[in-house]
Formats: structure tokens, C-alpha cells, sequence
């Protein structure tokens, strides 16, 4: 918006209330003294809400949308959109930290809950399920000296709730096919929970996959194949319809149609949108495009036609 079309705005909106304000409090009460007050601090709000920081435009089809505050979001990870609380994204820490924080597209965080009775090792990534059940991904491995990664399972919570203590109700242990690797991105489908392994630059991303029937038992990962990306992969999340794999790395996100299920991700090629600002840690499918969060905290928008769900979230 031009400044001096808000500015005008902002204007007429004062002198709209100061005719009101004149009208409503007679001269020298201490009701209109304490109004005067407030009418003096409305034209700084009204401006603020009339132009904001973000949205910044800041590659095509990239947007930044918020960046989040220091106190809470130290190098922020994982991202998923919940289904059954419209406006809220979930996202967590990376590391060892067990929180995990409600938040809104516009940064804000609206709740924070902590995941009681387990040690996390290095918690990479979150995912949802059809059945509106979280999965916390500890499945970080940089120094490849983890024997089997970890992710657990409990039910998504209101954010207006009290209780802010999270009750893990299943969990797997994953061994490694063959030798150990390092993984940052976790998501559900169906019948099976699916995780992709962080590997060196040039090197293409693995896709494994486990039953979620084994639940509370130690389960192998089974290998499907290599995926088209060829960069260290720190996300992922699958559109609601299960059509769309999309994926961040160091060089930018990346979606794969999947016209025969997640099986079939190991085929095509992926389209691919680079960006040049920040470490991207997370992502997840919304209704108009990828969102991704970067470790120091900044929410992004990415909008080109190919990140867009058909399922419309």
C-alpha cells in the first residue's frame, strides 16, 4: 500500500473519532481526560496495524511472512498445520528441548506444551496423521553414533487447554537398514510412517518407510529408494490428499507429485524453488502453498503453482 494512501486512512479515521470523542465527554471531565489519553496513542496503532513489517516479497514465489521472538524459538525446526484448529501451526526447538509451541502464521505464539516422560536426543522434525495425532521425530543423528532413532506418538492438543503436560500413547524404535545415517524429515501416510535421510552435498536423499502397527516395539526401516534431491534434506511434510511430497533442504524446498502413492517419489523428477536467506529447518502444506521455517526463526511462504495442495488445506 502507498504510505500517503495510509496515512490518509489514518486521518479520516482520527477525525471521525475525535468528532465522536467531542460529542460523547463534556469539557474538563475526567472521563474525557483519560479518552484524551487513549485518542493521542490511536493514530501509532492505527498505522501499525495498517502497515505492517511482513509480508516481504523476498525471492519469486518466495514470501516471508513473520519472524518469531528470541525468547521461546531458539533454532527452530519442525512446522506442521493442524486440521482441527484453524490458524494453528505446531513447531519445537531443535536439539533436546521437549516443548513444543502453537503458533500463527503471524509468528505469535498462542500456546507452549511440553512432552512429559521421554529423553529426546535430537528432536529434527513433527508430522500429523488423518487421525489428528502428532508425531514427535527424534531422529537427529550428526555424529552417526545412534544405534536406532525414536519417534513417539500422542494426541494433538486444543491450544486454549490448561493443562500444558503431553502424554506420550505410542512409540517406535528404528534401526537402520544397514549402516547409520542422519535424518531431519519425518511424515505419515496411511499405514506407514516414512523418513528421509540427510546426506552430503550431491549425494541423493533416501526414502525409508515403517508399519506403524509395530507399535511400542523396535522395528528395522525398510529402504524404497532415492529421491531426485540432491542436497541435504531438513523436512518434509505430505499434502492431506497424499499427492504432494514436499521437501526443504540447504538450497531451498522442493515438491514431487506422487501419482501412484509415496512409493512412486523415487521417480520423477522434483521442481524446485531456491532461496538464499537462512538455514530452512521445517515445512508443511497449506492451502496456499509450502510454508517452511528457518532455524533463526523466520516463517516463509512458498507460493509458486507447484506447492500448491489439490487438497486445498
Amino acid at each position: 500500500m502507498d504510505t500517503r494512501q495510509s496515512g490518509a486512512l489514518v486521518t479520516d479515521d482520527v477525525k471521525f473519532i475525535q468528532m465522536s470523542f467531542q460529542k460523547s465527554f463534556p469539557l474538563r471531565s475526567p472521563a474525557r481526560l483519560c479518552a484524551l489519553g487513549i485518542l493521542l496513542l490511536l493514530p501509532h496503532a492505527l498505522m501499525a496495524k495498517k502497515n505492517p513489517k511482513f509480508p516481504i516479497q523476498i525471492e519469486t514465489d518466495v514470501v516471508q511472512l513473520a519472524e518469531m521472538p528470541k525468547d521461546d524459538f531458539k533454532e527452530c525446526s519442525g512446522l506442521v498445520v493442524s486440521r482441527q484448529f484453524p490458524g494453528v501451526l505446531w513447531t519445537h526447538n531443535d536439539g533436546t528441548d521437549r516443548r513444543l509451541f502453537a503458533i500463527n502464521r503471524e509468528g505469535e505464539k498462542l500456546a507452549e506444551f511440553e512432552v512429559n516422560g521421554v529423553f529426546i536426543w535430537d528432536f529434527e522434525d513433527i508430522a500429523l496423521d488423518a487421525e489428528n495425532r502428532l508425531y514427535v521425530a527424534d531422529i537427529g543423528n550428526n555424529l552417526l553414533v545412534r544405534p536406532r532413532l525414536t519417534v513417539y506418538r500422542f494426541a494433538e492438543p486444543d491450544p486454549t487447554r490448561t493443562e500444558r503436560a503431553l502424554t506420550v500413547e505410542a512409540w517406535w524404535s528404528l534401526g537402520f537398514p544397514k549402516k547409520g545415517f542422519d535424518a531431519e524429515g519425518v511424515f505419515i501416510w496411511k499405514d506407514f510412517g516414512y523418513v528421509i535421510s540427510k546426506t552430503s552435498k550431491d549425494e541423493k536423499a533416501h526414502l525409508y518407510r515403517w508399519p506403524l502397527s509395530a507399535v511400542r516395539q523396535q522395528v528395522e526401516l525398510t529402504e524404497i529408494g532415492k529421491l531426485e534431491v540432491k542436497a541435504p534434506v531438513t523436512g518434509a511434510d505430505l499434502s492431506r490428499d497424499g499427492k504432494k511430497l514436499g521437501l526443504v533442504a540447504t538450497d531451498g524446498a522442493y515438491v514431487i507429485d506422487l501419482p501412484d502413492g509415496v512409493e512412486s517419489a523415487i521417480k520423477p523428477e522434483a521442481f524446485h524453488t531456491k532461496i538464499k536467506v537462512g538455514q530452512i529447518e521445517g515445512c508443511a502444506f497449506d492451502k496456499d502453498g509450502l510454508l517452511a521455517i528457518a532455524e533463526s526463526r523466520e516463517l516463509f511462504l512458498f507460493n509458486a503453482k507447484e506447492f500448491v495442495s489439490a487438497a486445498g488445506e
